[in-house]
């Protein structure tokens, strides 16, 4: 009875460890190790009780000791018993197999939140591809991103002739270790509370597309709705818009008019009020203040004018009248003084400032060719209406006129003209030139870039003052250290001589006796155009010769 019970013992510490071995066999070795110490110790520590349910009497103690020999040999063939039971087997093998084949078929779910909107997605393992941790990424969309949605969305409603109340979008990705991928089935995705939610309360038709930037269209996804929720079917990802349509609603349509004219300011916006809701500013345009707000009737006409809380039972156009707000800013500006015919030989205008595969027909240089040092005298033609127009002497006619008359129109209507300058490098201030009349690519000194060169020098800390009048900005002032450098400077351009100050700091032969004439600026502004429809002109005046370069886009000669 005592060795039945030293082996039940046995038993149970040998079921341990193969349950274990078969569920968690990272940690196999160590436990197979401490079940077998174990199972040792019970064996040779006297046992006081049996574990069988017979009504045996309890051995003494003695007893125990006095049949030492067999307890011994108890235990070596029970540990013979236990190694031969550890040697895996075809049945564990298949166990084990089984097991896994069960974790791979289990269901993954990942899940993350953006602006209080929980999105998760999940399926089975074998829509997943292999890997050791899944994750879920998922934002909201940019400008571009957006307008590619809503002109596909705009597609929709007039493929489907239905109106689109509210919609949120999302970029959602898988990754797999941290590498973007694809599923590799399908999985389902779920959007829940935020926004997503707010935009399902009392709406009527709830549809889920995939957005397809290349040709901004949206294509049908099955979506399942379930009170706040919104699950969808896919085994692609990118970009995903959930939309609501609401039967009953109305569109108004609101233009945006300067007070006291009978042109738009801005494009026309379109606003859907569902059944029940309300819109308390119909204005949008930030540099300037309402109003007021009249009906515009079905053919163009204008009609009352709103005074209060109005309810709508149909589609309707209201205009909305601006004046311009007013501001002053000051902007930080880069300038550049340059010598034509400097100390020492120094001008911008040096062969060494050019690039090496330029010639002396196609470099663009500044300053009367009279002023020039001799070595500095470049023959440049660009053609201009059929015409080989100099670009560098300017004391040289063309076409009965001189280059430097202030009313000729030797570059073009407005003494304007394109291609000799066809853009700017935004990073380093180097000018993209055109070519000359021959077709040979011009060369330029590096009038606007960063360092510094014989007969320039790049100055900081000057700002540029400018007064705001709606969407209009206006030159007012030059400051160097906030202090004006300005003399006599008005806001029609004449006396625009922002270095005058520092004229004896780097002399130059070829400036005049009160002034400091060449010099460049650089002034970089970024600003929206969105639905603006004003005119939008650049107006340049300066006391003689000016060029200005204009680039909207980098590096793209615009």
């Amino acid at each position: 009875m005592k060795s039945n019970t030293k082996k039940r013992l046995i038993a149970f510490m040998l079921c341990m460890v193969l349950v274990l071995s078969s569920t968690i066999s990272a940690f196999a070795d160590d436990l197979d190790t401490q079940a077998q110490d174990q199972t040792t110790t019970m064996a040779d520590e006297p046992v006081a009780t049996s574990m069988d349910d017979s009504t045996d009497e309890q051995q003494p103690v003695a007893e125990a000791e006095g049949n030492q020999e067999q307890a011994v040999e108890t235990q070596e063939k029970q540990q013979t018993e236990e190694n031969v039971s550890e040697e895996p087997t075809t049945e564990d093998s298949s166990a084990v197999a089984e097991q896994e084949a069960i974790e791979k078929e289990s269901d993954v779910s990942i899940q993350t939140t953006v602006n209080g909107t929980t999105i998760t997605m999940s399926g089975p393992h074998s829509s997943f591809p292999e890997g050791t941790t899944y994750e879920i990424s998922a934002s909201e969309l940019n400008e571009d991103e957006t307008k590619d949605v809503e002109i596909a969305l705009k597609k929709k409603e007039d493929e489907t002739n239905t109106k689109i109340a509210t919609y949120k979008a999302y970029d959602i990705k898988l990754l797999v270790d941290g590498i973007e991928t694809q599923p590799t089935g399908d999985v389902n995705v779920k959007f829940e509370g935020g926004e997503v939610k707010e935009n399902l309360t009392n709406a009527e038709n709830v549809e889920v597309y995939h957005v397809d930037e290349s040709n901004q269209t949206a294509n049908d996804i099955s979506g399942i709705t379930a009170e706040d929720t919104v699950t969808m079917t896919t085994n692609h990802f990118s970009t995903y818009v959930i939309t609501t349509t609401k039967d009953g609603g109305v569109d108004i349509t609101v233009q945006h008019y300067l007070q006291n004219t009978t042109t738009s300011l801005y494009r026309d916006s379109t606003v859907h009020l569902n059944k029940g809701q309300e819109i308390k500013d119909l204005s949008s345009p930030s540099n300037y203040t309402a109003q007021k707000v009249v009906k515009v009737n079905k053919n163009g006409s204008v009609g009352d004018e709103l005074s209060g809380d109005e309810v709508i039972i149909a589609n309707q156009t209201y205009r909305v009248y601006y004046t311009a707000t007013t501001g002053t800013s000051d902007e930080s500006v880069q300038m550049f003084d340059y010598q034509v015919k400097g100390n020492n030989n120094a001008s911008i205008n040096n062969s060494s400032n050019y690039d090496k595969a330029s010639s002396k027909t196609t470099r663009f240089a500044s300053g009367l060719i009279k002023d020039q040092y001799n070595d500095n005298k470049y023959d440049t033609t660009v053609k201009i209406n059929e015409s080989d127009i100099y670009i560098n002497t300017w004391d040289k006619d063309s076409r009965d006129w001189n280059v430097n008359y202030v009313n000729g129109s030797v570059f073009g209507n407005n003494n304007a003209t394109t291609g000799i300058i066809t853009g700017v490098d935004f990073s380093t201030g180097a000018l993209n030139m055109g070519t000359n009349s021959s077709g040979q690519l011009m060369y330029e000194p590096g009038f606007f870039t960063k360092d510094t060169k014989p007969g320039k020098q790049v100055l900081s800390g000057y700002k540029l003052s400018l007064s705001r009048s709606g969407d209009t900005y206006k030159l007012t002032d030059v400051k160097k250290d906030n202090e004006s450098v300005l003399r006599g400077y008005t806001t029609e351009g004449a006396n625009f001589y922002p270095l005058d100050s520092i004229r004896n700091d780097n002399p130059d032969s070829a400036n005049d006796n009160d002034h400091n004439d060449y010099f460049g600026m650089r002034y970089d502004i970024e600003f929206k155009i969105g639905d603006y429809l004003g005119d939008l002109n650049y107006t340049f005046k300066g006391d003689d010769d000016l060029w200005a370069v204009l680039d909207a886009n980098e590096n793209g000669g615009r």
